[in-house]
Order: structure tokens, then C-alpha cells, then sequence
């Protein structure tokens, strides 16, 4: 069995929801698109004069309500997924302007929700989140991608040829090759994780433990937010903020807990 060479930012993603594979997947992908419209010829470029973004499957069918369609502008106007504000990022198309101005290397397109078509839900491409991105003059292609949104924030894209990671130290392909390593190789787990995250990245140990430090605290601010926040959900769909009223509940005394036993703050798995 091969062993497993995913890093563990490669699991544990920042960015806005409400889904991964249709929000935080597609982000990405416009990001790429945008390096690769960026590696043009200026003379490609400056003849460019729109953007057009074709979704398909599910994409299509629950982009709206998953903001498909702002995670897709976000990402080509630059924004990251891990950086980028939530709040301005909700206002794309509902408070912000209609149209918004792509720079590339002195060349401004306009870029708009009409630029966005939502294509056929039924397809035969190799995944079910297609997403197909061009660059345009008038009606010539100049550059055309088509990206997958595969899961948990993965994209890929046709013709893309995988990256070849070294092997961990610490190899191991299921949990039992794991639970065998920690056993019989007289390490800890988290120096395992570190080890291999080392060498799988190339990243330090201080490096690697203040991303994981920016990861907590950024979960840490998600229960914040909702436990203080009521309303409705960001969305189309209307749902009521659940976590206020649990954990308003959650501080009413009774007659077996107590309320000062409750902390503050407090992180749910």
C-alpha cells in the first residue's frame, strides 16, 4: 500500500463556507485560472475582453446557495481563501458593485454575475464539479482551463500532472500501519505528524506550529462568532443560527450542573 502524502493543511483548510468543494474548491480554481491568464504574452492579454466561467453538475445545480458564483469573482479579482474577509466576501454580488474590474498587468476587463453561466447539471465530465474558465476576445478563446472541485477544497484541472511529494520518514498507508510506527518506533504522535510534515513541505517546525496555531485560533473565532451571533444563516435558504439559543440554554442553571462549571470559551469537535 502507498503511504499517505498528504500534508496536514492539506486537510485543514481556512476559508468561507458554506461548502469546501463548492466554495472554497472553486475560489481556487479561479485563482489558478488568474496565474495562468498572468503567464500570457502581454500582447494576449491586452487584446483580452472578458471573462467567461461555465459550471456544471452539482456546481450548477447548488452554486447559487453555496456561493459558487461569489467564490469564483472572489477568486479571480485575487482573493485567497485563507485570507480573504467573510463579510466582504458575502456582499459580492448583494452590496458590492454589479461589475467588477480584473487587473492584469495594466489591463482592466469588467467582470460581472452575467459572465457566469450555470450550465448543464447532467454532463460526462471526469467529476461532477466541472467548472470550464476562459479568457476572450470578443468571441476567440485566448485561454481555456477546465477545473475539477473534487472534495474537501482539492481542485484539479485537465492536462494537470500531479505533484510528486518525497516520502515521509514515517510512512504509512491506514491506521494500523500508523498505530504499528507509533508502537514500535519509540516516537510520540505529534513528533510523527511533525516529522513527516517536514519533509512532505520543506516547512520548519516553528513554521509548521504557527500555522496550526492560526488554524486554532481561527475555529476558536468561528464559535465565537455563532455563539453570539442570532439571525438567519448567510444564504438563500433561511436557516435560523442554532448555536446562540444552545449555548444561552447551556448557561441556565440546573439542579445536577452548575452554571459556573460552563466556561466561556470553548472549542466543539
Amino acid at each position: 500500500m502507498s503511504s499517505i502524502k498528504l500534508s496536514i493543511f492539506d486537510i485543514f483548510k481556512i476559508g468561507p463556507g458554506p461548502s469546501s468543494s463548492h466554495t472554497i474548491g472553486p475560489m481556487c480554481a479561479a485563482n489558478r485560472f488568474l496565474k495562468f491568464i498572468e503567464g500570457l504574452p502581454e500582447e494576449k492579454i491586452k487584446s483580452a475582453t472578458n471573462i467567461e466561467i461555465h459550471l456544471y453538475g452539482s456546481l450548477s445545480a447548488t452554486g447559487k446557495g453555496h456561493g459558487t458564483d461569489r467564490a469564483i469573482t472572489a477568486g479571480i479579482l485575487g482573493w485567497q481563501p485563507q485570507t480573504c474577509d467573510s463579510e466582504e466576501f458575502e456582499k459580492i454580488f448583494k452590496e458590492g458593485p454589479e461589475t467588477y474590474s480584473v487587473k492584469l498587468k495594466g489591463k482592466e476587463i469588467p467582470f460581472s454575475s452575467k459572465n457566469i453561466h450555470f450550465d448543464a447539471v447532467q454532463h460526462s465530465f471526469p467529476f461532477q464539479n466541472t467548472v470550464i474558465m476562459k479568457l476572450m476576445a470578443q468571441e476567440e478563446v485566448l485561454l481555456e482551463k477546465e477545473f475539477y472541485s473534487i472534495g474537501g477544497g482539492f481542485i484539479k484541472y485537465k492536462g494537470e500532472v500531479e505533484e510528486n511529494r518525497p516520502e515521509p520518514p514515517y510512512p504509512y498507508g491506514n491506521m494500523a500501519e500508523f498505530k504499528k510506527i507509533i508502537g514500535t518506533a519509540n516516537i510520540s504522535l505529534d513528533e510523527l505528524m511533525i516529522k513527516n510534515e517536514q519533509a512532505l513541505t520543506g516547512a520548519s517546525e516553528r513554521e509548521i506550529y504557527k500555522k496550526l496555531d492560526a488554524i486554532i485560533s481561527v475555529m476558536f473565532e468561528s464559535v465565537e462568532n455563532g455563539i453570539h451571533s442570532e439571525g438567519l444563516l448567510p444564504g438563500p435558504i433561511g436557516l435560523a443560527r442554532k448555536a446562540h439559543t444552545l449555548y444561552k440554554r447551556a448557561h441556565q442553571p440546573t439542579h445536577d450542573f452548575p452554571v459556573e462549571h460552563i466556561p466561556d470559551r470553548f472549542l466543539v469537535f
